[in-house]
């Protein structure tokens, strides 16, 4: 198979389609040749090609772009981006190209970006370079777990990729298995994670939300190294996948059929749920089994089956007062795929105090085998569904260490052996690896200290994977033929083989030099990487070039070096970066012929070709005569200037002659210190000054055979200076993950329709991937733990208003005091209507609500002194609407109302708005009741008062112009009902009553004693209670009534002080009653006085005309009569109304 990718978007490199092909056709075959407006830009095997008739063969990767037709720099334009496009997806892979994809068919190259790299011309040294760059994956963060910024959870997608871990680091692995479990009545998730394809070294540090797993109650874990004869780990000997259903089975004989997902099951676990427990409150308010428990009936087949087999009929015969959950397994089933109904056998109450709902929660389909996942290391974690887990499925990490597993001698936390184990698994066999390359690389990451400690659990393609690894030892993988090389990018000490290249062995018309411009190059560089000391967190180092200042225009990059755990190799690298961009911006490319055989990728060169920056003069020689050589042109001297000339002799190696001119002349002869032979004649040389040497260095970094003997050769500039990444430089640690800074916390309100959502906003600032957030009241000793956030922000609500909180978000903490005291306007207006008799309504607005508005509050109290804080609340929940009616004010006296808006808060508004208002009579039901005190003479006991004139005074002032007064009266009502108090006077006073007593004293003569006297027990005295709008009294039961003045700026007088009993109306009705002749005398079942009878004649067909009743003792007398006013019989509907005695 071959491999087409059409992209489709040259500036979007996502946008693309990948196919696979036969091949076997001309290019042109696979493109849409037949639309002219249409041409494509195309590359084979990583090199844009413009012959369309190649027949494709096997492994080769087409890669094309197309673009619109047309004249003019425009399309030129077009041209130039896509084969820039093209340059980023050629994945250079050559033969193996097919067999060796990861998965992804994104082949992001390292060369992309804004930071200029050796090698960045690699795929096509052709293409100017526009922008230097470099970016080892820039899409990474967005696809992997473990290294995405905003704390991703386990991935549990179908498929999941098989990780594979290179040295050491903290993971987030993909979930290979999970389910539910029940036992008894604790649910229960476990979760199985590969964490890496082939064994490991260690498994270590497992942390739930960024916890410790020790720190969670009812969890366990177990592990595998991955061996190839390893054990069976716990809860996953067999395949099992939960399948959420969630239908409900609450109407009478209805049914949910679920068919499973499998085709190989051999147990079903079905598990259904009491959502809100199962029993009927009775009247003594106790659980008790419903009247119709719940039964339910499990039928199940082989969906190739037609008929259903029972497995149970069940009726739930236990009292469950929460939520409960059944689990029902049917087992040693025949292979296959399976249909479960489940049917409500019982009807379904609607009545409020059942809870009988049933509900198809999950199925289980469980498949019998010893799964022990050879050659896979694994992790099982088995946690108990808890307030310590939110809820929401956990993300779990690990540190995994796989160092020197598989071959010690080549450890993969070595850049170079992290490559070669990535070719290994792809089953590219030795002798298409570079070894004596790879030990080189190898030993020098090992000199500079570079290791790779990177986790690749996401689709990547072969060469995205290398690119991830290399750039961590400095160098990029490449393929040539069939082989498989590192280009490393280090200091050397020669030209490797002494290889000289100029126009004397350089085909005609082959050479092209192309420049990279410096106006738009990073000055700045900002490198993530992943600190090994602070459990492999992200953390960023910013880096700036040498000669960046204040004056300087800022010109950042920045960089995610996966794999690096180091801060000082992060900082080296940043260096190196900027090194590049200071002192490389030449490519070449040219075509030799045998001098090149030897040539290959990584090797070092030297160029001089004339008019470049420092070659005067290049060729090969044409004579030679003792110590004086003969060139093939002339050259022009100037007198006393220094001068090299470079040959590269027979033998391969180069000769380098320093001389200076005597005199300014043209001349093809040179005079040098030593004698060359015969054979010498035609050997290449190279001219120029020796202040500027007269070859340029360069690194070979691509190579492509024409014909057998000759090469085409791409290389980069190459200048040592480059590699001095230890001088001292500044550093700003621009963002540390681990550390939380600029942590705030402030009251919010958010406004949902008619409802509010109130609570602290914390922020802060990192770039951690998850932060555990804990909150505790200041004069709290222990946090408690509320959640993990991946945001750097999140709410806690259901605080307490008012109080003192500690937040601490990771390791820092912030003290704030829930609440907002910004306070709402004054009631704008506030008045009272309503006549004498009526029902009074009280109306108020509020100009300018403020959106955090709740409702009013409305306190009165009598008399007409307004205070606040001594008033009585009108209601025992905020008021939220106007109009308002209220019967307080039914009762006879005076009354300040005042009112306050209040916000969801509890902020008020700063002053009350009021009224003084007089009910002159009091609008009762019924009057059973009366007991007044100023008509006895204010009998009972008075504190600091004497009566004048049938009025209650106070007698003497406070000596502040303040004055206090009491009186407590005792009453005993006949009939229980509404007891409630009139006054009149001067001043506000506060009122309470308490029961007194069980019972009356009797006398000698077993009789109560007179009215007025009434003796208590003491012993039996109850608290006081404050009296608001009336209270239920109860009949025959002792009563005292307190009035006190605390305080009054006026001197107290009581005019007017009574407790009345107003009992309510009663209704009775009497259907269908037969009248006889003589009349029928009715009762009350439940009225204990009957004030008015009422009948409505029925017609039955007889004379009967109207209807009388007559009051006797024994109840009410109906009698019936004709038109003529004679006694006949009737069918009468009655309704009667009273009161009851209490």
């Amino acid at each position: 198979m071959a491999q087409l990718i059409v992209i489709n978007n040259p500036f979007d490199r996502h946008n693309k389609t990948i196919t696979q092909i036969d091949g076997g056709l001309a290019i042109f075959h696979y493109l849409n040749t037949q639309d002219e407006s249409i041409e494509y830009v195309a590359s084979l095997n990583g090199k844009i090609t413009e012959d369309f008739t190649y027949i494709l063969r096997q492994h080769d990767c087409l890669a094309v772009v197309p673009i619109p037709k047309g004249g003019g720099g425009g399309n030129k334009v077009l041209r130039t981006v896509a084969m820039l496009a093209l340059s980023v997806f050629a994945p250079q892979m050559g033969a193996y190209l097919s067999k060796i994809t990861f998965a992804s068919s994104i082949a992001t190259s390292i060369f992309t970006g804004a930071v200029f790299l050796a090698g960045g011309m690699i795929i096509n040294a052709l293409l100017p370079v526009a922008t230097p760059s470099v970016n080892t994956n820039t899409s990474l963060e967005e696809v992997s777990p473990t290294y995405s910024f905003s704390g991703s959870s386990n991935a549990r997608e179908v498929g999941t990729t098989l990780p594979i871990m290179l040295g050491k680091a903290r993971i987030t692995p993909p979930i290979i298995g999970s389910y539910l479990s029940l036992e008894e009545d604790k649910q229960y998730l476990n979760v199985l994670m590969a964490l890496n394809d082939g064994e490991v070294d260690s498994i270590s540090d497992i942390e739930i939300n960024n916890q410790a797993i020790d720190n969670f109650d009812n969890v366990t874990y177990d592990t595998r190294l991955g061996t190839n004869n390893q054990t069976l780990i716990n809860g996953f000997r067999d395949s099992i996948l939960t399948s959420n259903v969630g239908i409900g089975l609450d109407t009478t004989g209805g049914d949910t059929v679920y068919t499973t997902i499998g085709n190989s099951i051999n147990e079903l676990e079905i598990v259904l749920t009491l959502g809100s427990g199962h029993y009927y409150i009775n009247d003594s308010s106790k659980y008790v089994l419903p009247d119709t428990p719940i039964q339910y009936k499990i039928e199940y087949k082989l969906s190739t089956d037609t008929e259903y087999t029972t497995y149970e009929t069940k009726t739930i015969s236990k009292v469950y007062k929460t939520t409960q959950r059944l689990a029902i397994n049917i087992k040693d089933l025949e292979q296959g795929q399976y249909d479960i109904r489940v049917t409500r056998v019982s009807s379904f109450s609607e009545d409020t105090r059942t809870a009988n709902s049933l509900t198809l929660e999950y199925v289980n389909e469980i498949i019998y085998d010893d799964f022990i996942y050879p050659n896979v290391a694994l992790l099982s974690v088995k946690a108990m569904a808890t307030d310590q887990l939110n809820g929401n499925f956990p993300t779990i990490t690990t540190i995994v260490d796989n160092t020197n597993t598989r071959n010690v001698l080549y450890p993969k936390n070595n850049p170079a052996w992290a490559c070669y184990d990535l070719l290994k698994r792809e089953g590219i066999p030795d002798s298409d690896i570079n070894l004596t390359k790879f030990q080189e690389w190898a030993d020098y990451c090992d000199t500079e200290g570079f290791t790779c400690n990177l986790y690749l659990d996401s689709q990547q393609e072969l060469q995205s994977a290398l690119n991830m690894c290399s750039v961590l030892g400095r160098a990029t993988v490449v393929q040539f033929g069939s082989i498989f090389t590192p280009i490393v990018s280090k200091v050397v000490d020669v030209p490797t083989q002494s290889f000289l290249f100029t126009s004397g062995n350089i085909l005609d018309g082959t050479f092209q030099v192309d420049y990279a411009p410096y106006n738009d190059r990073a000055n700045i560089i900002d490198v993530t990487y992943y600190d090994s000391t602070d459990s492999y967190n992200a953390k960023t180092v910013q880096v700036q070039s040498d000669d960046f200042d204040s004056t300087s225009t800022e010109r950042k990059t920045e960089i995610n070096l996966y794999g690096c755990t180091d801060r000082t190799i992060a900082l080296r690298y940043a260096k190196f970066l900027l090194n590049q961009n200071r002192y490389l911006s030449e490519t070449v490319s040219f075509e030799a012929d045998i001098d090149s055989i030897a040539c290959t990728v990584g090797d070092v060169i030297k160029v001089g070709v004339k008019y470049m920056s420092n070659t005067l003069a290049d060729g090969r020689l044409s004579g030679i005569n003792g110590t004086t050589i003969t060139l093939d042109q002339e050259i022009d001297l100037e007198e006393n200037e220094d001068y090299e000339i470079q040959l590269r002799l027979e033998d391969d190696s180069i000769y380098s002659y320093n001389f200076t001119a005597d005199t300014t002349e043209s001349t093809n002869t040179i005079t040098i210190d030593t004698t060359l032979t015969d054979e010498a004649k035609n050997v290449v040389f190279a001219f120029g000054k020796l202040d500027t040497e007269a070859t340029n260095l360069y690194r070979v970094t691509n190579l492509s055979t024409s014909n057998d003997f000759i090469k085409k050769i791409t290389a980069l500039e190459y200048n040592p200076t480059v590699y001095d990444d230890d001088v001292t430089i500044e550093v700003e640690e621009s963002t540390t993950s681990a550390e939380v800074s600029n942590l705030k916390a402030q009251t919010f309100l958010i406004k949902n329709q008619e409802s509010y959502e109130v609570g602290l906003n914390v922020s802060w600032v990192g770039r951690k991937l998850s932060y555990p957030i804990y909150y505790k009241l200041s004069t709290d000793t222990e946090y408690t733990f509320l959640k993990n956030v991946s945001q750097n922000s999140t709410t806690i609500t259901d605080l307490i208003y008012g109080e003192t909180y500690d937040i601490k978000v990771d390791t820092q903490t912030v003290q704030v005091v829930f609440q907002d005291n910004t306070i709402p306007p004054d009631v704008s207006t506030f008045t009272i209507s309503g006549a004498t008799k009526e029902m009074k309504t009280l109306n108020f607005t509020l100009a300018n609500k403020p959106i955090d508005f709740k409702g009013y509050e409305i306190r009165y109290q009598l008399g007409d002194y307004p205070d606040w804080n001594t008033a009585i609340p009108l209601s025992d929940s905020l008021i939220t609407a106007s109009p308002y009616q209220t019967e307080l004010l039914s009762t006879k006296g005076t009354y300040t109302l005042m009112i306050k808006a209040v916000d969801i808060f509890g902020n008020e508004s700063a002053n009350t708005s009021n009224i003084i208002f007089t009910q002159s009579i009091s609008l009762y039901n019924n009057l059973v009741f009366t007991m007044d005190y100023a008509d006895n003479g204010f009998n009972g006991t008075i504190s600091n008062g004497t009566v004048i004139d049938g009025e209650l005074v106070a007698t003497t002032d406070n000596g502040d112009s303040t004055w206090d007064m009491s009186f407590i009266g005792i009453f005993y009502p006949d009939v229980g009902e509404t007891a409630k108090v009139i006054y009149e006077g001067d001043g506000s006073p506060t009122i309470y009553y308490r029961t007194f007593g069980d019972e009356l004293f009797f006398d000698s003569d077993d009789a109560y004693l007179p009215s007025g006297d009434y003796l208590y027990r003491e012993a039996t005295q109850n608290d006081w209670e404050v009296y608001t709008s009336g209270f239920k009294a109860k009949a025959n039961t002792p009563y005292q009534i307190k009035i006190e003045f605390d305080d009054s700026p006026t001197q107290p007088i009581i005019r007017e002080f009574k407790v009345e009993i107003d009992a309510i109306d009663i209704l009775e009705t009497l259907d269908d009653v037969e009248i006889p002749i003589e009349g029928k005398t009715v009762t009350a079942e439940n009225i204990d006085s009957v004030k008015w009878v009422g009948g409505v004649l029925q017609d039955d067909g007889g004379d009967a005309y109207s209807v009388k009743y007559i009051k006797n003792t024994n109840g009410a007398l109906i009698k019936v009569y004709d038109i003529n006013g004679d006694a006949t019989t009737g069918l009468v509907d009655i309704l009667m109304k009273g009161y009851n005695n209490g």
